[in-house]
């Protein structure tokens, strides 16, 4: 569970419009019907981190699609000595978690923000329905 959250809101109409451009940005859902997205801005949820938030968890089931709407997020691990391996750094526009997302398996990374972070969460099912639905 993500640590130091302020509370989530559903996206609103000011801001579905915001949310449709984020997932019109990510490359695979580029042909997807507009109809399609709503249902995926719908169903999202925003949040708002501080500095050092942990949201993502290496091993924990992965429930939801993680979009960087504002910040950075750092994807890495923990070494067994307790150090952070970095791997990617992840900024506005980019995403996480669909591997594990797709295939029910864990999350395969570690994600700790960096600097005051705003994410988008997309659930698992949503994402599922609206792929089997919308094939494109």
């Amino acid at each position: 569970m993500p640590s130091a959250r302020r509370p989530a809101r559903n996206a609103h109409a000011h801001d579905l419009s915001q949310v449709i451009q984020a997932l019109h940005n990510i490359p695979w859902l580029k042909d997807i019907q507009e109809a399609t997205l709503h249902k995926l801005a719908e169903a999202s949820r925003r949040e708002s981190y501080p500095s050092g938030s942990q949201v993502g968890y290496r091993g924990r089931e992965c429930t939801h699609l993680m979009l960087v709407l504002q910040g950075t997020v750092l994807v890495g691990f923990h070494t067994v000595g307790g150090r952070r391996h970095v791997i990617n750094l992840l900024g506005p526009g980019q995403f996480q978690s669909l591997i594990p997302l797709i295939d029910e398996g864990p999350q395969i990374h570690d994600s700790i923000c960096k600097g005051d972070v705003r994410l988008l969460f997309i659930p698992r099912v949503v994402i599922v329905q609206a792929l089997q639905e919308d094939p494109q």
